[in-house]
């Protein structure tokens, strides 16, 4: 349990992330494990009284019983019960293995009943957005804040050079651009034959895509 005081006087090891943390060892079989959480923060170094040399994984849960305000009459209380949800994924390799599940964890797919044709009745099968290759990950997909084009952002998940994205929808694709992220300065961008669009991506390159179909 932190107070204010310990916030203020202790530097604190934590580190922040984001869905999850891995840890991962080129040697041997190059085994390795990621951790999922609801958390955001997470420890690297065992604080225990006899504590380890090397890493230990840890998520977080911080709470204080005070706030850092001078004013003791603006202190605020995190009462009741506190808890996190976590989840292991051993792999073999490296974080890339395994990443795509730790980001699941916390986006469960839900489902929803749509309505139908005329006739009430859907297709075997159907494909509305196609994002190739898999280190791409989408993020956003929304009608255009101008025209009619529909805005697609996404970004390269995984350090990798000379990736070409393809993106197909459900319909051919008529004309394609990539702005900034506010959906400006518009560079067209190439449709192959099929009605795919195409573009070179940059590791850990966001990009937003504009598509006319």
């Amino acid at each position: 349990m932190l107070t204010g005081a310990d916030v203020l006087l202790k530097p604190l090891p934590f580190r922040e992330a984001i869905n999850w943390i891995d840890a991962s060892s080129d040697r041997y079989q190059k085994f390795g494990c990621l951790a999922a959480s609801d958390c955001t923060v997470h420890l690297f170094e065992d604080q225990t009284d006899n504590p380890v040399s090397y890493p230990v994984l840890q998520h977080v849960l911080l709470s204080t019983r005070k706030s850092i305000a001078w004013n003791p009459d603006y202190w605020f209380t995190q009462e009741g019960n506190h808890s996190f949800r976590m989840a292991l994924y051993p792999h073999g390799g490296g974080w890339r293995e395994r990443y795509r599940e730790g980001v699941a964890f916390n986006y469960p797919l839900l489902a929803f009943v749509a309505a139908g044709n005329s006739n009430g009745s859907l297709p075997a099968s159907a494909e509305f957005l196609r994002l190739e290759p898999a280190c791409l990950a989408m993020t956003a997909m929304k009608k255009s804040e101008d025209g009619n084009s529909i805005t697609v952002r996404f970004f390269e998940a995984e350090g990798r050079d000379k990736v070409r994205a393809h993106v197909k929808l459900f319909g051919p694709i008529k004309q394609a651009w990539k702005t900034n992220l506010i959906e400006e300065e518009d560079q067209p961008i190439s449709v192959s034959a099929d009605g795919t669009a195409e573009l070179d991506v940059k590791p850990w390159e966001i990009v937003t895509v504009k598509l006319l179909v």
